[in-house]
């Protein structure tokens, strides 16, 4: 079913944006900070700049709008017009000039209700809304103005790290996972930064032989050199889910049963799964007058097991070029994906599809994505993000797929409107 649906945009996550080349394709992401440059402000409530490095309190408050409209895509999943809006504080206490507690929370509702209906399980990304607490302990030592160490343990939002690739993760996860459990190790230099976290999201640590665990670790690192003429980047996520229940819960018949990829006949007790990319480029926007003219190429991959299903990792995976040109508030993304098409149980029976967080066009064995977006600020702390996407592809992964003629087209669109009060201090 055919539905135009024109989003008006901004804030937060970016849409389908094939490249996350710091800096070049951080600016479609939610984390970057200059919105002169037509990027979306970032939410860093963590960063703590208390007056006069003395003891003090900070307090944020943001709203975040978030819809996304897929049309045309059934082969991949199917039709999406999704929506929701999702209000957070943060109330920080500065103990001395390198450490820091906080206590916040969120709380998100879908759009397509007219009626409250909140989750009682924290952080259920299917539900119809959902709540969640914050609080975690940072340690910042900075060496120079561009330069520190930062170590985050507890419960923190999510989107005080760097955005990953759509091809790790894409724009509804960042909005439906608002809150990260574990830890964020963060280093970064005038060339660059790493960083490092764990995501514990579910399972139960004290069960004994019974022990149900779901954690996701991850690293993702840029690094740029000789004034942007060159350009790394590098992540890097393995997902683990060690619950029978959970694995086998939902599951529906799988209609496009992807033939390397077995049906689970019995139960599935382990799932894994790695996604990882790295790429080399180079911005070149200073010299013809732009403020973004990135072009990179890089090697986008997976690797999958489902035990004792399948118990030895499947490889996939293919070259990738990606190319971005900004010009204030109006930008252009585009990625170019040739190689084995990734995700192959996206859909499949006793696998629980619901553990995919890349986008599932990477499941195609070729892969063109156009990105079009603009952002405005409205004021100093209001900022709108619209992206329009269109992407082709050709892909092999059924019977069904592999027969279509030529190259498919879907399209889609995001919204993203942020208002960030950014911090009081007192």
């Amino acid at each position: 079913m055919k539905k135009s649906f024109g989003l008006l945009a901004l804030s937060g996550i970016l849409a389908l944006n094939a490249s996350e080349l710091p800096k070049s394709t951080q600016e479609l992401n939610l984390a970057n900070t200059q919105v002169k440059e037509g990027v979306l402000p970032s939410t860093n409530m963590l960063e703590i700049k208390h007056k006069n490095n003395k003891k003090g309190f900070t307090l944020g408050f943001q709203f975040d709008m978030f819809a996304i409209n897929i049309e045309d895509s059934n082969l991949f999943w199917g039709d999406i017009t999704r929506g929701g809006v999702r209000g957070s504080y943060d109330l920080g206490y500065a103990v001395d000039d390198k450490s820091s507690i906080h206590v916040g929370g969120y709380v998100r509702q879908e759009l397509q209700y007219n009626a409250p209906k909140i989750s009682t399980t924290m952080g259920n990304q299917d539900g119809l809304g959902d709540y969640g607490l914050r609080l975690y302990y940072q340690y910042l030592n900075k060496y120079t103005e561009g330069s520190h160490l930062r170590a985050v343990f507890g419960i923190f939002p999510r989107d005080i790290m760097k955005p990953f690739n759509m091809s790790i993760f894409w724009a509804p996860f960042y909005f439906l996972n608002p809150n990260v459990k574990g830890f964020l190790l963060d280093s970064t230099t005038k060339y660059g930064y790493s960083q490092f976290h764990l995501d514990w999201y579910g399972g139960n640590i004290l069960g004994g032989g019974a022990s149900k665990e779901r954690f996701r670790v991850a690293l993702n690192s840029h690094y740029e050199f000789f004034n942007k003429l060159l350009i790394f980047d590098a992540q890097g996520l393995y997902h683990h889910i060690h619950d029978r229940d959970y694995l086998q819960g939902g599951v529906t018949p799988n209609t496009l049963a992807a033939a390397s990829f077995p049906r689970a006949n019995g139960a599935v007790d382990i799932a894994e799964q790695l996604y990882y990319r790295a790429s080399v480029g180079s911005d070149l926007g200073r010299f013809i007058g732009l403020n973004r003219a990135y072009i990179g190429l890089g090697y986008s991959g997976s690797a999958e097991r489902f035990r004792p299903v399948i118990d030895k990792y499947v490889p996939r995976g293919g070259l990738e070029l990606a190319w971005q040109l900004q010009y204030k508030w109006l930008g252009y993304n585009g990625t170019y994906y040739e190689g084995t098409g990734q995700l192959l149980s996206y859909d499949g029976a006793g696998y629980r599809n619901n553990l995919y967080q890349p986008i599932a066009l990477f499941r195609a064995d070729r892969l063109v994505v156009n990105d079009f977006f603009v952002v405005l600020k409205s004021s100093k702390y209001v900022t709108w993000r619209l992206d329009a996407v269109f992407e082709w592809w050709k892909a092999s992964f059924n019977n069904t797929v592999a027969s279509l003629p030529g190259m498919n087209f879907t399209y889609h669109q995001v919204l993203n409107v942020r208002i960030d009060t950014r911090k009081f201090h007192f």
